[in-house]
């Protein structure tokens, strides 16, 4: 039996997301941790999911490895996901409908000022963009745009934690260098990819 970890072991629970985190942590209490993992093509992309039930601890749009070596330090055992789980049918869901409710994301990983500026931007509803000063702004750190989005770049659940909807000052902004990802998760909530935006 892997590792796995108990409520007693860890307190990386603590995060921004309190009613998410009592909520697995009281289910794991007594259980091992199993996360499982999604291979899931989207908007004609190869992309990876980790998660448990309706829990997202990771979203990969992109190749990145280091999210199982990440995962391996809270339990051993991930193991592959069925296409009919919550989590792959709630993304393909979203492909054509904009919308993620079913979802919810725990963070497992990031320092303070990550999370507070991943937790602001969960809070951002569908349909609204938010320039990275602006999201800045809203934290109380309103000189730190360019930490804010080095932040935003760091973001390890994406889709659930809408780094899509964060614009530069003076256009798209930044999406791993896929603008044209981008410009199709803002099209199916119902938003276009601006040129320019100003704060």
């Amino acid at each position: 039996m892997g590792r796995g970890i108990r409520a007693s072991d860890i307190n990386i629970f603590k995060n921004p997301y309190k009613d998410i985190a009592r909520s697995v942590t009281a289910r794991y209490s007594e259980e091992i941790m199993i996360i499982r993992k999604y291979e899931i093509k989207l908007f004609g992309r190869d992309m990876l999911a980790w998660g448990d039930e309706n829990r997202v601890f990771a979203i990969s749009l992109f190749s990145d490895s280091a999210i199982d070596s990440k995962l391996a330090r809270f339990t051993d055992i991930i193991e592959t996901g069925e296409h009919c789980d919550i989590i792959p049918t709630s993304l393909k869901q979203y492909e054509s409908t904009g919308s993620l409710e079913n979802l919810k994301p725990v963070i497992l990983w990031g320092t303070p000022f990550q999370r507070k500026v991943w937790e602001e931007l969960y809070r951002l509803p569908a349909g609204k963009l938010i320039s990275y000063g602006e999201l800045a702004a809203k934290i109380g750190r309103p000189r730190a745009a360019r930490a804010v989005g080095s932040a935003v770049g760091a973001n390890h659940i994406a889709i659930v934690i809408p780094c899509h909807r964060v614009v530069g000052k003076n256009g798209p902004g930044g999406f791993g260098g896929d603008l044209e990802l981008k410009a199709k998760l803002l099209e199916t909530e119902g938003l276009h990819l601006p040129k320019k935006i100003s704060i």
